[in-house]
């Protein structure tokens, strides 16, 4: 962001103005600074070699009451940064990528959760696109827990078997699988039963193709005999 919005008052505001020289001139610099959620990385040697201060950070972080909290790995993170700079939050693409980062910024950094889940509600939730959250509410997936496929037994898949009345080979489809580290394709297996039914069909298909063929071949025996005949 090369354009940040800065508060023209601020220089008139009590808490600013009790501020030291040094401390005024950092506030604005990590506001200029900052990235696009405000965050910021303290590097006291660059700060002291840019600003030309030698700032007290913690007495500065004591000063400025919350305004800036100092994070882990030497980051410092301005909480209302975002909804100054943005205005109100709505469900639209283009707050998709500042709801992410919040989102993560919370997930990374724990003492920020509560804080950004206070001040942006709506990412308390994790991040859904709006492309992503439609398409997930028309198959009835939003709130569907994810799940972890189980290989089954080879009773499982003859019991599945008996059920459908199907005459796939249990252990023949167990071995199959199992000696491909249950992958259909370049993914992991998610469901075996529906794999099952796929072999099933296939298994119809080839019975049909094989009936085809054989009456084909009849057909073509019975042709030569009439010919014969005729001759």
């Amino acid at each position: 962001m090369n354009k940040r919005f800065v508060d023209r008052e601020i220089f008139i505001k009590e808490w600013f103005f009790e501020l030291n020289k040094e401390e005024k001139l950092f506030y604005i610099y990590v506001l200029l600074n900052c990235d696009s959620i405000g965050v910021f990385e303290y590097n006291r040697p660059l700060i002291k070699s840019i600003l030309g201060i030698d700032l007290n950070l913690t007495q500065f972080l004591k000063n400025i009451n919350g305004r800036i909290i100092q994070l882990k790995e030497r980051r410092l993170f301005v909480p209302k940064f975002v909804e100054f700079q943005y205005g109100k939050f709505n469900n639209t693409r283009q707050f998709q990528g500042i709801y992410k980062k919040l989102y993560e910024l919370g997930e990374t950094f724990h003492e920020a959760k509560d804080l950004i889940n206070g001040l942006y509600k709506d990412i308390a939730v994790p991040i859904i696109t709006i492309k992503e959250k439609k398409k997930k509410l028309d198959t009835g997936d939003l709130n569907k827990p994810k799940q972890v496929f189980k290989k089954p037994t080879i009773k499982e898949i003859s019991d599945y078997g008996k059920e459908r009345n199907n005459e796939v080979d249990a252990k023949k489809f167990f071995n199959f699988y199992e000696s491909k580290g249950w992958m259909v394709g370049k993914n992991k297996m998610k469901d075996w039963q529906a794999a099952i039914r796929t072999w099933e069909q296939n298994k119809k298909d080839n019975e049909k193709f094989e009936v085809k063929e054989q009456r084909t071949s009849e057909h073509l025996i019975n042709f030569n005999d009439e010919a014969e005949k005729l001759l």
